[in-house]
């Protein structure tokens, strides 16, 4: 009988045994998990740098469109082509372009060196990128087969049913206090919303691809839009530089022109970077995801 009270209390070996093997169980897809989300916020800091300096590429090109510009409008101004007011416009076009290179010069500049600080690398240090933001290649996973892999992989789904079990046996201490005790009644809300969790798991892994998949889709197409408005772009900023150059339009409209094309490149470059992290988002949702998954006590 003495030997009894030294007998350790069964529940305690049952939560203990419990977080032991829910914690060797994911060891493997934790470690998988910190590394994916490590992967993502590094992948998405370079594009971010990698898009800028592409802004900044195309301020520049803008600079030198506007001082042939005005190069042209000179010329013609001195033979009378031109008049005043257009030279002024000219002049004044190119102060703007270049007041907008400094500007993303200036935002690259400050951007590099919080990624330098991100990657723990000396302030100043020279940068030198060596992938280009490409259009990657539109998976041919189908949605229904990216659900079924989410929900097979997915560490939020594990958490979830070690939440309710773990609830469960921490329930079990206190089934013979009073109904009405605020220890039995705590415990029994902890099951309660422990069931509603890992009820509502499956749904939200779900909702979470079908979301990534519809983005990466929207995103898809937004690409294809872009590329084809600067073709449009380039084209019509040929046809008005021919017009202004012949006389047959101001050189105000030719700025517009000038602007619309350097604002679709700007807008292709973005409609880049975002598709190509929701591809990224939308592959990492099919495993086990970005997410690690704690491991608590019975409360």
């Amino acid at each position: 009988k003495d030997n009894e009270d030294y007998l350790p209390d069964t529940s305690v070996i049952g939560i203990t045994k419990t977080m032991r093997t829910f914690a060797n169980s994911v060891l493997e897809p934790n470690k998988t998990a910190r590394i994916n989300a490590l992967q993502r916020d590094t992948f998405e800091d370079y594009y971010n740098l990698k898009n800028l300096e592409e802004q900044v590429a195309i301020a520049k090109e803008n600079v030198a469109i506007n001082e042939k510009l005005l190069s042209n409008t000179q010329l013609m101004y001195q033979v009378g082509k031109a008049s005043k007011l257009d030279l002024n416009n000219a002049e004044s076009g190119l102060n703007t372009a270049k007041d907008n290179y400094r500007a993303a010069l200036d935002g690259l500049n400050a951007l590099k060196m919080a990624f330098n600080m991100t990657m723990d690398y000396p302030l100043m240090q020279n940068i030198k990128f060596t992938t280009e933001i490409e259009e990657v290649k539109l998976p041919e996973t189908t949605l229904d087969k990216a659900i079924e892999s989410a929900l097979a992989n997915r560490l939020e789904l594990k958490k979830a049913a070690y939440d309710l079990q773990m609830a469960e046996l921490n329930f079990n201490n206190y089934v013979a206090y009073p109904r009405n005790s605020s220890a039995y009644l705590k415990a029994k809300v902890g099951v309660l919303g422990a069931q509603m969790a890992n009820n509502m798991s499956s749904k939200q892994i779900e909702m979470d691809v079908r979301m990534k998949y519809a983005s990466m889709n929207t995103a898809y197409e937004k690409v294809q839009t872009s590329k084809k408005a600067v073709a449009d772009m380039e084209e019509s900023a040929k046809i008005v530089k021919l017009q202004y150059e012949y006389g047959m339009t101001t050189i105000t409209t030719l700025q517009q022109t000038n602007l619309g094309l350097t604002n679709s490149k700007i807008a292709l470059a973005n409609a880049l970077l975002e598709y190509n992290l929701a591809v990224k988002d939308f592959e990492l949702a099919q495993g086990v995801g970005v997410t690690a998954a704690t491991i608590t006590s019975a409360q």
